[in-house]
């Protein structure tokens, strides 16, 4: 069977649509697939989560990640007074300033290997009862 050269020409502009349908669906794919926050990040790397796991658990602290938002969590035994509380508050709020250009140059980096903007590293510090001592974010 001998295919003429305008059938040829039909089946290659078919082809040709084709692929360039396949290439609209793997890029649409990869938009889609490609997470928007770090929560969504974390949740897509199993070896991350481990990371963040191992991490918190070593320093006997939480990490929570929500959205774009990393929270490292504090969390005291004892329930301190208000009259402690006020007291600790000026303690941490001093030391955490000190430390904002760590924190902040964390978010940065998280940015830059995730791909991710505007991620917020946040420190708690919880009183025994659960209430908050100090909170503070670092951009």
């Amino acid at each position: 069977m001998m295919i003429s050269k305008s059938e040829n020409k039909s089946m290659v502009k078919k082809l040709l649509a084709l692929l360039l349908c396949c290439v609209l669906v793997v890029m649409t794919m990869t938009s889609c697939g490609s997470p928007s926050t770090l929560e969504e990040y974390i949740a897509e790397n199993p070896e991350a989560e481990e990371g963040i796991d191992s991490v918190a658990a070593s320093s006997g602290m939480e990490i929570e990640i929500k959205d774009n938002t990393l929270t490292y969590i504090y969390k005291y035994d004892t329930t301190y007074t208000a009259e402690q509380v006020d007291y600790m508050k000026g303690i941490m709020d001093s030391a955490l300033d000190n430390m904002a250009s760590t924190f902040e140059s964390l978010g940065t980096q998280l940015e830059d290997e995730t791909g991710i903007d505007g991620i917020v590293i946040k420190v708690l510090y919880q009183n025994g009862d659960g209430s908050a001592i100090l909170e503070k974010d670092f951009e």
